[in-house]
């Protein structure tokens, strides 16, 4: 797993062979992300049911949380899964200037 620290946004690239979209959950706060991925028993009975002289490669679920050091948008959060490799781009939130209010005369 990678995380990316840009100008505007994170951007995490998780391996994740052998997975579907459908396998896959990702949950996005503030200032972290959680990426489940899960295969179905029907997936799981299938690969049990090989014989296997090595079995190294034991991609049954994944479960990751990564804690981000500023806060981000979760709403305009982007994921893509291409040849195995989950991309989740996270853009971060624009934290406002503090500002000096002038009282003035009444």
């Amino acid at each position: 797993m990678d995380v990316e620290d840009r100008e505007t946004e994170y951007v995490i690239y998780v391996d994740v062979p052998g997975f579907k979209k459908e396998d896959l959950k990702i949950t996005v706060g503030d200032n972290y992300i959680e990426i489940f991925a899960t295969k179905s028993e029907e997936e799981k009975k299938e690969v049990e049911s090989r014989k296997y002289i090595v079995r190294q490669r034991l991609y049954e679920s994944i479960k990751k949380r990564i804690e981000l050091p500023t806060p981000i948008n979760p709403e305009e959060a982007k994921a893509s899964l291409n040849n195995g490799v989950l991309v989740v781009r996270l853009p971060k939130r624009r934290i406002s200037k503090e500002i000096t209010i002038d009282l003035g005369s009444q």
